[in-house]
């Protein structure tokens, strides 16, 4: 199955005929389809029927992780399938709340847009992880956005079980978009 590399997007089309756009921004695949943008997953970890045509159940399973097969029919007519055994999913930890608000530099990548409207940022941190931001940005910040490539700061209070800042807020731009203070 093909896979893009990085920066690169392609258009695909929807059941319901409208064509979504699949794109790859520093290994994070991201549809603008609803079931993509609206899983509570971090944006490294979802997916959706047209990152899983495009790039096969096989390679998206790799990427985001165990998903349960369907059972498969009864090759014997007449004759209901056997039920599967039940499977047991591990629970993964809770999100951990740190002592202190802690604040971090990242690099936009995209943006999310809903309803023609900016809704957040998709972001990398230093160390590669990908988060997303949707709560701090001002009606100034929705209509000029920081560029994509351009570094921002974020502040968060809480983590997942694999160091992923959950439910981060916009501080601004950072760098040489702060501007000169004095």
């Amino acid at each position: 199955m093909p896979d893009l590399r990085d920066g690169e997007s392609i258009e695909v089309p929807g059941s319901d005929g409208a064509r979504y756009t699949i794109k790859n921004v520093g290994g994070v695949y991201a549809c603008n389809c609803m079931a993509w943008r609206t899983q509570s997953a971090p944006v490294d970890r979802r997916t959706c029927k047209h990152l899983r045509r495009l790039r096969g159940d096989a390679a998206e399973d790799a990427r985001v992780g165990l998903r349960v097969a369907p059972p498969k029919p009864s090759s014997k007519p007449g004759r209901p399938a056997p039920a599967p055994p039940p499977v047991t999913l591990p629970n993964p930890p809770a999100a951990r709340t740190l002592p202190a608000a802690v604040e971090a530099d990242a690099i936009v990548t995209a943006y999310q847009f809903a309803g023609g409207r900016l809704a957040g940022l998709l972001c990398r941190l230093g160390d590669g992880q990908a988060v997303g931001i949707a709560a701090g940005l001002t009606e100034r910040d929705r209509d000029c956005p920081p560029p994509v490539g351009g570094i921002v700061g974020l502040k968060f209070q809480k983590v997942s079980a694999t160091g992923v800042p959950v439910a981060a807020s916009y501080a601004g731009p950072r760098g040489d978009d702060e501007g000169v203070k004095g």
